[in-house]
């Protein structure tokens, strides 16, 4: 059981020992004593944990915009911030989505052509 609360707290078989170490340390002094030091390490390791609901920033955000000069995996550069490099954290900045994002904002229509343009189609000739 000890060795699973270090390695595998939440895993079925480490529940399985616990429910059985519980139940022979009843009486045993010494044993309840170590059984409880292992309850309590595991309950120390779980409320450690950061819980998926907890991750998400709730605080006001900063939105700036600007022009870019270079993006690179390690960042973008505006003009307007010369030196400067910002870097995301959990978010996607894949060309895609920025494609995405800017055709959105600006409602582009999919297609390229304009009403005036239209597409020259070649006849089969027959040659006699």
């Amino acid at each position: 059981m000890a060795i699973l609360a270090d390695v595998a707290p939440y895993s079925r078989e480490y529940n399985t020992y616990r429910q059985i170490v519980g139940k022979e340390a009843e009486g045993n002094t010494e044993l309840e004593i170590e059984y409880e030091k292992i309850l309590n390490r595991v309950k120390q390791t779980r409320e450690s944990v950061i819980k998926m609901t907890d991750r998400h920033f709730t605080a006001p955000i900063d939105e700036i915009s600007g022009t870019i000069e270079e993006a690179t995996p390690h960042g973008i550069s505006l003009k307007e911030y010369p030196g400067r490099i910002f870097q995301f954290s959990s978010v996607s900045t894949s060309a895609a989505d920025m494609s995405a994002r800017i055709l959105g904002e600006h409602q582009v229509s999919p297609s390229c052509r304009t009403t005036k343009t239209s597409r020259a189609r070649a006849r089969p000739r027959t040659i006699l």
